[in-house]
This record gives C-alpha cells, structure tokens and sequence, in this order.
C-alpha cells in the first residue's frame, strides 16, 4: 500500500486573515477593531483631568512672566530717572506749572514721563511736545495717542493700546479750542503713578487735611537724592497705578474724572498716586469712592503691586503690606494723624520712619 501526500494550499480567507490556519465556523462574523463608548470617555476623561492639571501651571508661568516684565519697566523707569537727576541735578517735578493765557489757569500741566522721554531712548516723542506751550495746547495734541511700551504694565489690558478718553463737559482745554461735549480724544495710557508721597499733595484730599506732598515725584520744588534722607532703598519713586480697574466705572459714568491714567498729565488722577490710601484699594470700596478708585496704587497682578524704589530697584509689594487703618465706608484712614505703616513709610522721602522688613 502506497501512502499518498496531499499538501493543501491555504485557503483565501485563511491567507486573509494572517498566519493562523484556523477556519472560521460557518455563519461566524468577525468582530471590528475599535473602541468602545467607554473606552473613549475614559480617555476624554483623562485628558480633561491632565488638561486641568496644567492649565493653572500655565496660567501662573505667564502671569510671572508679566510681573517679570512689569518690573523691567520699572527699573527701565528707575534708570529714566537716574540719568534725568544726572544731566539735571534732580528729579522732574510730578506736575509741570504752566502760564497760559488760552488755557485755563490751573489745571495739571506736562506729567513727570513727558520730561523724561530722552532717557527712554523716545526722542522723537519728545522733540515732538513744545515745551513751551501747555500739554493741552493743539500744538501738542500730536503726541496724545503715542502709546510708550515701557509706560505700560502688560497686566493693565486698557492701557495697551490708545483708547478713547470721553469728554463730558467743556472747560476750554482739551485742546483748545475745545471739541463739543460728549466727543472723545484718542489718548494712550500710563500703568505707573509717580509717589506724590502718604499724603495728597492738591485739594483733592479730605479738607480737613491740607496738601503736603511729602514725596519723591509730587507738587512741590524738584527732589534732589540728597533730600531723600530716609534711605534711597527704603523710598518709592513710583507705584503701578492701573487703569482698567477704573475702565468699568468710566463706561458707567463718562467723565474724565474715571478715565486716568493719561500718561502726559501731572495728576493725582493721572500719572501720580498717593499712599494716603492703601495698595489695591478698589478692591475695598464699592463704585462711588472716586478719589480712592483714581488716586491710589493698584494692579492687576494676584496679591499685591509692583513698585520703584528711588535707588533703581523694584520689587513686589503684598496688598497686605502693613499700613493706616482704613474705612471703606468713608474711603480713607480712620486715624490720618497717626504715622501710619509701612506703606506710608515707604512713600515719605524725609520721615524719619524706620523700616525693617516688608
């Protein structure tokens, strides 16, 4: 008997679905690869959860990165200052006087950044203002939208770009001669208060306290370094004062009064501040308290604000950094006769506070 050897070629569905010789049952259907419902909702779900995980990380990088570069412009500041009190032999006033037959007897002039211009490497700007003229003047209305980087904090996101600045009431000065009420000027903005000092250096504070600006960038004569006896490390040039926190109150109620921060005015509502009020202080008092909303330091960087010290420094100050106590309800300090805190420390130049920490 002869053994015969029948080799078998596989099968096209064998060869189909890959080495294996095993013959599918009849009537069996094969199952699709995939995924199934459950599947992709764990996934979904997975990367919702690693998702939220990094994006306060992310978050919190970049809102350093701006502080980080809030605080450069202020040291950018700090040097302005500097090479201005050099070549000057002292700092600029915080308010620029001026006599001006067509304008209106006064109302704040040229601010502190408009005199140190050439030390921010912004020359054109300022060859653009004549000196000699009031800010207000139409001469000098060219350089109201000119936006200064280094002025702008980029947490301060209504100070970013030139914006409409409402005018609701004629006083003959903006600029002369004066456009109908209820128009608008283009004006760019400033996120830094020059330190008129603890006090208010104009009759804006309460009358029963007179004007004293016992600061380094207020109302009275130039400061010399050699005047700030309290230590050049231990006094405030100049402190965030941001402008979007008033933007709000502007869009409610359109008067200038509410719309600061206009970087060539030497106002306490515009480009100085005062530590007559404590840092952040809209937080604490509710829409109504003007004086508090455009007059005090702020920022929008979580827990506090940056400030210039008048050596050239900056640094990050606590919103809960020691001060005077404060009524919300009347928007000032309970006891402005007493010395106050650190914070009003910080501001005088020529106090005789001593400061430890901070």
């Amino acid at each position: 008997m002869k053994l015969l050897c029948v080799s078998q070629t596989p099968s096209a569905e064998t060869v189909r679905h890959g080495s294996s010789s095993r013959r599918h049952a009849p009537g069996f259907i094969r199952a699709r690869d995939g995924f199934t419902l459950i599947e992709v909702l764990a996934v979904l779900g997975l990367i919702a959860l690693l998702f939220a995980m990094i994006l306060p990380a992310v978050q919190s990088a970049r809102e350093a990165a701006r502080r980080t570069r809030c605080l450069n412009n202020l040291r950018e500041l700090g040097l302005a200052l500097g090479s201005y009190h050099e070549a000057l032999g002292s700092l600029p006033p915080g308010r620029m006087f001026m006599i001006d037959p067509i304008i209106e007897y006064g109302l704040p002039d040229k601010s502190y950044c408009t005199q140190i211009l050439p030390f921010l490497d912004q020359q054109p700007v300022y060859a653009a203002i004549n000196q000699s003229l009031s800010i207000y003047r139409v001469a000098n209305s060219t350089v109201y939208s000119m936006l200064v980087r280094s002025l702008v904090c980029p947490d301060d996101v209504h100070s970013r770009a030139p914006r409409p600045f409402y005018l609701s009431y004629g006083s003959g000065s903006w600029p002369d001669p004066s456009p109908v009420v209820g128009s608008s000027l283009i004006i760019a903005r400033t996120s830094y208060g020059g330190c008129e000092g603890s006090r208010f250096g104009t009759s804006l504070g309460p009358a029963s306290h007179p004007p004293a600006s016992n600061g380094c960038l207020g109302f009275t004569s130039p400061v010399r370094f050699s005047s700030i006896t309290d230590g050049l490390s231990t006094t405030m040039l100049v402190m965030e004062k941001a402008t979007s926190p008033l933007r709000a109150r502007a869009d409610l109620d359109s008067h200038e009064y509410f719309d600061s921060g206009v970087w060539f005015i030497g106002d306490v509502t515009q480009t100085l501040a005062t530590a007559w009020y404590p840092p952040n202080a809209f937080k604490l008092v509710p829409p109504g308290q003007e004086n508090v909303w455009a007059a005090s330091g702020s920022s929008l960087h979580p827990g506090g604000l940056n400030i210039l010290m008048a050596d050239g420094s900056a640094r990050f100050v606590k919103e809960t950094i020691s001060t005077w106590r404060f009524s919300p309800t009347l928007g000032g300090p309970i006891d402005p006769a007493s010395s106050g805190g650190v914070w009003q420390a910080l501001a005088t130049r020529n106090g005789g506070e001593l400061i430890d920490s901070y």
